[in-house]
């Protein structure tokens, strides 16, 4: 594309694609710049590429035909042209053009003449230049020196500057075309009147757009305070819940424990009646046995006389014994225990339960204010390519903007590497996802829950920190795909996840990560076959997915708790816990971290 760039330059003036200077900036539908031939390369690479920087079209539904004509008939940014070129010109270094002799260290900025310091002070000493502002090199920046443009010479007088604007023909002329070339035109007007007319436009639609913008951060505030709200209701209700089982759980318990105290009272009633029966009746064959045995004695070894006296005794004893082992007239027997259980009571109970276990989604306003917000910039994001082609003012602005925040950036890096060491010092046993990732996965639960939206890919999504040695990362599966048949990858991520353009999924590259599945290892690209990670077919809702990182950079990979192995050595740090929810797996949710000595 264009010219290699100097490393301290504006980020702002480069194209995301090919990282070097804009040539021929081309405004996208969403906003975002791209070189021209970097908008062909972009759409000839996928059948449906996104803006490289927030994945929207990048062209219009109607759009059809020749790639080519289609980023033809994009407008151009001529405002980030003349950017482009005056921070080109500012980085270069020049001799001066009067002495030819010194480095160049000013800038005349009505004739574009670079001098040193001594013909600077000369040239403002000439009659002819002495009303030229002649600026220091290293005062200067690209947005003064764009909005401080030659005045434009006419294309068919070389050497006559343009005055004059025909509207009839939309072109900038000079006074002899006026005559000659426009003479017939009747609207001609003076150039100043032209700019200054554009100049109110893009005032009321610099206007326009800073109310969108206000109307939009008050309803994205309203969300945000809305999605806060949801939370404390969710873990209200999570609360109520725990209450309202435990009182059940509570209220079961107790009704367990009596009713197994009334069968308990009442068996034992049973078992001392049925011992007492059994008590006489055993008294009864004792009576029983011992005459039998007198009985038989007498009748082996007994003497006449004695046989005489004992027969008639055991006679009358045998008469008077009861035989027929009947129990006493006053003994009940209770043949076993009941308790009758109403199936209707059990049946009553389980529908109640089910009216408690219904959740509803109440429709708020907000989502209509949303919807409102998104309809009204509609119009201003049509009259937005204008602006960007006519207004260097509004850019000059949004750089200002730029500069403050990359004072700001420093900050930043200082307030988290300080909030890196209080986690440090904190022990944090939480983690996170990064906000960067697929476009088809929604984080809640304070970023600690991952839901992929899509019917499938889009769904990568990362640790916000890096993994820490001998600690266990694991997500619960919370939800599964019902068409999907085989696991997803799991791995981690070599790069910082701010740092990364996510492809769509896993599968389509992995070039900055190292990824397991059921079948194979992905080692930035190139796939080994592996069955390690087979188990991961038998995870189901429930199950627990997670990755250590061993003080000998091996990365191993656990299912339910239990070590698989190890996938991935010498990994280079940091590295980032990821997950791809692109087929089976569609919602996860982070699990305390665990230290494994």
């Amino acid at each position: 594309m264009a010219s290699a760039f100097p490393a301290d330059s504006d980020d702002s003036l480069t194209c995301s694609v090919c990282h070097d200077y804009f040539k021929n900036p081309k405004l996208l539908p969403c906003g975002h710049l791209m070189c021209h031939d970097c908008i062909l390369s972009w759409l000839e690479s996928k059948e449906s590429a996104g803006c490289p920087l927030c994945r929207a079209s990048v062209v219009g539904a109607d759009s059809g035909g020749d790639l080519k004509e289609i980023a033809n008939a994009l407008p151009t940014d001529l405002s980030m042209v003349h950017l482009v070129e005056a921070e080109q010109l500012l980085h270069k270094q020049h001799q001066c053009c009067a002495c030819a002799v010194s480095v160049a260290t000013s800038l005349c900025l009505s004739c574009r003449d670079m001098m040193c310091k001594s013909c600077a002070k000369l040239h403002t000493r000439f009659s002819i230049s002495k009303n030229h502002v002649v600026d220091a090199l290293s005062s200067l920046t690209p947005e003064k020196l764009a909005a401080n443009q030659r005045p434009p010479t006419c294309v068919h007088h070389g050497n006559e500057v343009c005055t004059l604007y025909c509207p009839t023909h939309e072109e900038l002329i000079c006074h002899t075309c006026a005559v000659t070339r426009h003479r017939q035109c009747q609207e001609v007007k003076e150039l100043e009147e032209k700019v200054s007319e554009a100049h109110a436009v893009l005032a009321e639609l610099v206007k326009k757009l800073k109310e969108g913008q206000v109307l939009m951060n008050h309803n994205i505030e309203q969300l945000d305070q809305h999605l806060q709200e949801t939370e404390k209701k969710i873990q209200t209700l999570i609360a109520e819940i725990d209450a309202v089982c435990d009182k059940l759980e509570s209220a079961v318990k107790e009704c367990r424990r009596h009713l197994k105290e009334l069968v308990h009272r009442a068996g034992a009633e049973v078992k001392d009646a049925v011992q007492d029966g059994k008590t006489y009746l055993l008294q009864q064959k004792g009576k029983v046995t011992c005459h039998s045995i007198v009985a038989e004695r007498s009748q082996e070894i007994g003497t006449h006389d004695e046989v005489t006296t004992m027969t008639a005794v055991m006679k009358s004893r045998v008469d008077d014994m009861d035989l027929s082992a009947t129990l006493p007239a006053d003994f009940k027997v209770v043949s076993a225990v009941k308790m009758e259980i109403s199936p209707q009571v059990v049946s009553e109970v389980e529908a109640k339960l089910r009216e408690l276990a219904q959740v509803q989604c109440i429709p708020a306003d907000i989502k209509a204010q949303s919807a409102d917000v998104r309809a009204q910039p509609a119009d201003v994001r049509a009259q937005s390519a204008d602006v960007r082609a006519q207004s260097t003012d509004v850019r000059a602005q949004s750089t200002d903007v730029r500069a403050q925040s990359a004072d700001v950036r420093p900050q930043s890096a200082d307030v988290r590497a300080q909030s890196a060491d209080v986690r440090a010092q904190l022990k944090v046993t939480t983690w996170r996802f990064h906000d960067n990732h697929g476009q088809g996965i929604v984080l809640s639960n304070n970023c600690q829950t991952a839901g992929r939206v899509l019917a499938f890919d889009d769904g990568i999504v990362m640790s916000r920190d890096p993994m820490e040695v001998n600690r266990l990362y694991q997500v619960e599966i919370n939800e599964i795909s019902e068409w999907g048949y085989l696991p997803d990858m799991v791995g981690v991520a070599l790069q910082a996840p701010d740092t990364i353009r996510l492809p769509d999924s896993v599968y389509h590259d992995s070039s900055f990560a190292i990824v397991i599945d059921h079948s194979s290892v992905l080692n930035q690209g190139r796939e080994t076959r592996s069955r390690l990670g087979a188990p991961l077919r038998n995870s189901r809702v429930g199950s627990r997915v997670g990755l250590l990182l061993d003080s000998k950079r091996g990365v191993h990979l656990y299912l339910d708790g239990r070590d698989l192995g190890v996938f991935a050595s010498a990994v280079p740090e940091p590295c980032f816990f990821l997950m791809d929810l692109c087929y089976l797996w569609k919602k996860a949710t982070t699990l305390p971290l665990e230290p494994v000595s």
